[in-house]
């Protein structure tokens, strides 16, 4: 049976920023999530956002070749909820990758659990077109998926110039992701299943 992850939400929630969070966490797309080897395709999909001014944070991003364009916009390693979380406030927009096995015979389509942290958030979240995340929400009502680094840049654009459209999703977004994913839906799920067999 498929279980999804969720969020807490009295840790996933939207924060409020002092003048220091502000300055040291806000940018216009932030990514929190590893970098190492095995995400060549999400480095690459980072580096079409070079012109956004990103801001990265997690582990494996110090093992980037010298002559990578996000060298400069790694601003943090491994990061913890009470962190990642004001990272999330402070961003215009929150993208994320999933990840893909590069020889192509592991297929995963599950939303990983930063979506619906992110979401929890109020964060305007932005990923990739991924299977399981479609299932849940909706694209262009809860966040917005993109199939390409073309299609991903002009997202970025039109909603970095269009705030108060990305305020609209991020709000219903968030309503959605506490209103029917977090840990008590799942584990009330569990349960009734559990009474049903």
């Amino acid at each position: 049976y498929w279980m999804p992850f969720a969020c807490d939400p009295d840790i996933h929630k939207p924060v409020e920023l002092t003048v220091e969070d502000e300055n040291k966490y806000g940018c216009d797309v932030c990514f929190v999530g590893s970098g190492g080897d095995i995400y060549i395709q999400r480095r690459e999909i980072l580096e079409s956002l070079t012109d956004f001014n990103p801001g990265i944070w997690g582990p494996g991003w110090e093992s980037l070749p010298e002559k990578s364009p996000l060298k400069k916009f790694i601003r943090g390693g491994q990061t913890r909820p009470e962190e990642w979380v004001r990272i999330f406030s402070a961003s215009k927009i929150v993208f994320h990758s999933h990840y893909k096995d590069p020889s192509g015979k592991v297929p995963c389509f599950q939303a990983s659990p930063r979506v619906y942290e992110a979401l929890a958030c109020g964060a305007f979240f932005v990923c990739d077109n991924q299977r399981d995340v479609l299932r849940l929400f909706i694209n262009k009502e809860h966040l917005v998926v993109f199939n390409n680094m073309q299609e991903l840049k002009e997202i970025t654009d039109y909603y970095l110039k269009h705030p108060d459209e990305a305020k609209t999703i991020s709000e219903k977004g968030r309503k959605e992701a506490v209103g029917k994913h977090t840990y008590n839906h799942r584990i009330k799920e569990i349960l009734t299943r559990t009474m049903q067999s």
